[in-house]
């Protein structure tokens, strides 16, 4: 039975069961609301909010869906040194970097996750998971045992030559400094003045040290200009139609080839791909890099439509030449309950994938719908946890340029 079979029965169904669902132009034209036990539910595309997941896998790829917010509570134990305010994070978010705190005749040096101080948090990358307690770490401020670690902003028309300056006990570690921003281009460390070494929050250093900001450009490339018409290949493996336009869908009915684009203002560019609501459904992006590039930082945008849905590295495969990535599950939507309206739930989410190597040349990023869900119910038309895709994002210090498609 095709997708189209199934929801011709599944609507029949719905038309007759009045008293619980009521639907705009049932069986046709646009079903732009639906009214469950006498209220409605509302789409709200402003909101950047995004529930956490608790789903759990199951070996077909479906999932069990919670959509309720889990927070902890981060305390810094200053050990002696200024008060430092607590904080609410949600689970698997990141901890804000407070000001460091001050203390007479000693010199910090870092916060750490155990009372011992062997072990500096990141804030960076370290996520939240539990109630916590952060420590800080002191080493006295001995003068004629001090010395000076100076960060520098390296570029041309930086606000000025040193972005921080952080006095440390020779023999000690180094308090993290504040991360620098510069619009277009995205931090990635501090590295000694040949590029060498990295800084690290853990090690002891001893004498004056010099780091140096690494800057990153930030590149986007839009999902609606990958390839989505004339994909005559795909055609035999039923991820297109006979005139090679990649197969797509609305919740009710088909959206082929330059309907999987739909227009949304906060969107980039203004447009996304949305509707490869199918195991197997694929967007691909073909990035030429002018040099080989090793950490490169991969982004996506991304939103759901019409229901909630958790995205893991198994139902949702991205791979890089062909090489599986990783990522940390990925909840998306609003924690309302399934509709019928199109659009974005709760806005676009820029979600940090992974970092990637690049090689000089060609390469190629494929998203994969891997998984036979039903976010919106039975079966029809919304047969997959798939992401609307807004863009993708790489940071990378090599220059990089995608295979545009006209759609």
């Amino acid at each position: 039975m095709n997708k189209l079979t199934k929801w011709t029965g599944l609507l029949a169904a719905l038309c007759m069961s009045a008293a619980m669902f009521t639907f705009a132009g049932c069986g046709g034209g646009d079903t732009s609301s639906v009214s469950v036990g006498g209220g409605s539910d509302s789409v709200t595309p402003g909101s950047d909010s995004v529930a956490p997941g608790g789903d759990s896998d199951t070996a077909d790829g479906s999932s069990s869906s919670s959509s309720v917010a889990v927070y902890y509570t981060v305390n810094f134990e200053s050990n002696g040194g200024s008060a430092v305010d607590s904080q609410e994070v949600e689970e698997g978010g990141l901890v804000e970097k407070p000001a460091d705190p001050t203390r007479a005749d000693y010199i910090f040096s870092g916060w750490c996750t155990d009372e011992t101080l062997e072990t500096v948090w990141d804030f960076e990358t370290d996520t939240v998971t539990s109630d916590m307690t952060l420590y800080a770490g002191w080493d006295a401020a001995e003068p004629d045992n001090t010395s000076t670690a100076d960060f520098y902003w390296n570029y041309e028309g930086a606000p000025e030559e040193i972005f921080e300056t952080k006095t440390f006990a020779n023999g000690s570690r180094i308090a993290e400094p504040d991360t620098p921003e510069r619009d277009g281009y995205y931090f990635g460390g501090w590295y000694t003045e040949d590029g060498s070494e990295e800084y690290s929050k853990m090690k002891k250093y001893e004498g004056d040290q010099d780091f140096y900001a690494k800057w990153m450009e930030i590149f986007t490339f839009e999902a609606e200009d990958t390839q989505l018409t004339g994909l005559t290949e795909d055609y035999d493996l039923g991820l297109a139609t006979d005139t090679g336009d990649k197969i797509g869908y609305n919740f009710s009915g088909s959206a082929n080839g330059v309907n999987l684009i739909k227009s949304f203002d906060q969107a980039s560019g203004g447009r996304y791909v949305s509707g490869l609501f199918y195991r197997g459904a694929y967007l691909q992006f073909e990035i030429d890099s002018d040099r080989a590039v090793e950490g490169a930082v991969l982004r996506l945008v991304l939103s759901c439509e019409y229901a909630d849905i958790r995205l893991t590295s198994n139902t949702y495969r991205i791979t890089v030449n062909d090489t599986q990535v990783r990522y940390s599950d990925i909840s998306l939507g609003t924690g309302a309950g399934t509709s019928t309206e199109p659009g974005p739930r709760g806005g676009f989410k820029e979600i940090y994938i992974s970092e990637i190597d690049l090689k000089e040349g060609e390469n190629v990023i494929r998203l994969t719908v891997n998984n036979s869900q039903t976010p919106a119910g039975d079966a029809g038309t919304v047969d997959a946890a798939s992401p609307a895709v807004d863009c993708l994002r790489i940071y990378s210090d090599a220059e990089l340029v995608m295979t545009e498609y006209e759609n």
